[in-house]
């Protein structure tokens, strides 16, 4: 882990997971594929209490400050701002002083406010691309677990179909063709399950660094634009 990668998680909120998270997930490695079509199959909606509460991933959190990193501005910029902001942090003032404090430093190199909120929205934006690209991974994801297996089920479906109309000594082949089916059908709904955790946990962990930069914005605008 590169020193600049190390100062980026020492600098905004970054909270620990259970275990379970530690479980790779494949939505941030999913290939792209051609394009599948949905086949006609019933699947249940998803029942809300099976998914847990959306949490902050360490994994997800990696990779927005990787991209982050990826994407540094050159120069003394909101997160070098940030760094003195987490610095005074450690010191007995209240908000307004710490962020007045931490850009009076800013402003002996010529930093603005203005300069200041520019390079936030930057980094908000890089943030916005991986969401992007998260979504783009994640319905690869869905056309790999869930349409794959949906097409299974027809296929499945249409062999039962078939032989139910032959004579009684295809009925064990049937009885494990329904029981194939069955499996089947609870592996895509578990999948189904897992993907839309995968997407609650990395919205929970997108809004919590982008949310930690709005409120820096919102206080820059507050505390140092209003006295310029």
């Amino acid at each position: 882990m590169s020193d600049f990668m190390k100062n980026l998680k020492s600098i905004f909120v970054v909270q620990s997971g259970s275990a379970g998270e530690q479980e790779e997930s494949n939505a941030d490695k999913a290939a792209p594929k051609e394009e599948v079509t949905t086949p006609k199959v019933s699947i249940e909606p998803i029942d809300p209490s099976t998914l847990a509460e959306g949490k902050v991933n360490s994994k997800f959190m990696e990779i927005l400050l990787k991209a982050i990193e990826a994407n540094n501005q050159s120069g003394f910029d909101y997160l070098e701002y940030k760094r003195a902001l987490q610095n005074l942090g450690k010191m007995s003032m209240d908000e307004a002083t710490r962020y007045k404090s931490a850009f009076a430093a800013a402003q002996t190199m010529g930093v603005t406010p203005s300069a200041l909120l520019e390079s936030a929205k930057h980094y908000l934006g890089v943030l916005d691309q991986e969401q992007s690209k998260f979504g783009n991974a994640l319905t690869n994801q869905r056309a790999q677990q869930i349409d794959g297996g949906q097409q299974k089920m027809v296929d499945l479906e249409k062999a039962i179909a078939a032989k139910e109309d032959q004579i009684a000594v295809l009925q064990k082949e049937i009885t494990q063709a329904r029981a194939e089916y069955d499996q089947m059908h609870q592996e895509v709904q578990n999948a189904s399950i897992k993907v839309e955790q995968t997407r609650i946990n990395f919205e929970t962990t997108f809004a919590s660094l982008t949310d930690q930069i709005k409120q820096d914005v919102a206080n820059i605008k507050q505390y140092l634009t209003s006295s310029s």
